[in-house]
């Protein structure tokens, strides 16, 4: 394997594992809005919240994460 086939290896594992971490936050949050009976707006908001709390700190894949967790909110 060449240093260029491990490296687009190395980048679709890397892909995969953030839509995994999105699925499992998705799901974490669907649980904890059903337990304190929240609607999607504020769902929403949560993650809004946290998107611009990631950006402040620097945390680009946690921004991102939460914003791709957004779109698949609004639907």
């Amino acid at each position: 394997m060449t240093f260029e086939e491990r490296i687009e290896q190395l980048e679709m594992q890397v892909e995969q594992l953030t839509d995994l971490t999105e699925t499992l936050f998705a799901v974490l949050l669907s649980l904890a809005a059903k337990k304190r009976r929240l609607g999607l707006d504020e769902m929403t908001a949560i993650m809004h919240d946290y998107a611009d709390h990631r950006d402040k700190e620097g945390d680009t894949f946690g921004a991102d994460l939460a914003h791709r967790i957004i779109a698949r909110l609004e639907g």
